[in-house]
């Protein structure tokens, strides 16, 4: 939000050496530009989170960031990487709501960010939660991990893949499914 955008760029960070600072953001807006107008935190920035919650362009764009840009979503965050290198305190993080439209990506998501960002601190993936974004019968239709939808058994599938080994990727809630596909592998 602009409010939060002036509010970084406007904190003198060196009169507080103890703030760290951790951002959450689809990484869109967080620019080349944006970085360099918050300079004066560059040595608070602790951990910058960056939901992405696709794999493959066309989900990005067409299902899950409805007018989002893919090519420049990985713009910013191929610079914001480099910062990461940069900035020996400052990580990046990867974060991925799962749900019914973009479950079989999951795999695709952490080799493409393994694979390109060396430097990734984690890649967090968290089942999708109902905030009344949808009516109940939409929003339960996006909960293929409820053993009474259709696609659960191909959720399962998906988590028996080895990327989900990598210590990097960290399933938080999705943990208990991954161990019930292990089980059938």
């Amino acid at each position: 939000s602009k409010l939060t955008r002036d509010m970084l760029y406007n904190i003198k960070g060196n009169k507080f050496p103890n703030l760290q600072v951790f951002l959450g953001t689809n990484g869109l807006m967080f620019t080349e530009k944006v970085w360099n107008k918050m300079h004066k935190i560059h040595h608070n920035l602790f951990r910058c989170d960056i939901s992405v919650d696709a794999g493959t362009k066309e989900t990005y764009e067409q299902k899950t960031r409805l007018g989002g840009n893919w090519e420049l979503l990985f713009k910013n965050l191929d610079f914001l990487n480099s910062m990461s290198a940069n900035h020996r305190n400052f990580i990046v993080a990867y974060r991925y709501v799962v749900q019914t439209v973009n479950y079989k990506e999951m795999p695709m998501f952490a080799k493409l960010i393994l694979d390109r960002y060396s430097n990734v601190h984690q890649i967090f993936f968290t089942l999708v939660n109902d905030w009344g974004t949808w009516n109940k019968e939409e929003y339960e239709s996006r909960c293929m991990w409820k053993t009474t939808h259709p696609e659960y058994e191909q959720f399962l599938d998906v988590l028996k893949d080895p990327i989900f080994d990598n210590p990097k990727i960290f399933l938080g809630n999705i943990s208990k499914y991954r161990n019930e596909a292990r089980r059938h592998i």
